[in-house]
């Protein structure tokens, strides 16, 4: 009985640190989306393109499905983030795809989106 108990109690601690390991793996994909968007920001030099990005309805679920405006795809920015992406959620193509990977970076990407939108919509009020 004793046995059982352990092996219980053990994988029941293997499922937590799988857990808090997949927790610590998404908060870096989403810390590199929220980079990323910086650096496209950066690079793309245009403002309009940035706000109108933030204001894009469904902007996650579109980045997901490369359901973009011509207007962000044309970007070369916006190219290079995509590839980033891709690389990031096949390991450099040598893995499937994990959908789960590159959805936390979109996801950050457009957190530092919708917060940079908010920023300036503050600097607008003052």
């Amino acid at each position: 009985m004793k046995i059982l108990t352990q092996a219980r109690e053990t994988k029941t601690h293997l499922a937590l640190a799988a857990d808090l390991h997949n927790r610590k793996l998404n908060d870096i994909r989403e810390r590199q989306g929220r980079k990323r968007f910086s650096k496209w920001a950066h690079d793309t030099r245009d403002s309009n393109l940035v706000s109108r990005f933030a204001k894009l309805e469904g902007a996650k679920a579109r980045l997901a499905s490369d359901d973009l405006p011509d207007e962000f795809l044309c970007c070369a920015a916006m190219q290079d983030f995509i590839g980033f992406v891709d690389r990031e959620a096949s390991a450099n193509w040598t893995a499937v795809y994990d959908t789960a990977t590159a959805d936390a970076i979109y996801s950050g990407f457009v957190t530092a989106a919708l917060a940079a939108a908010g920023e300036d919509l503050d600097k607008d009020a003052t």
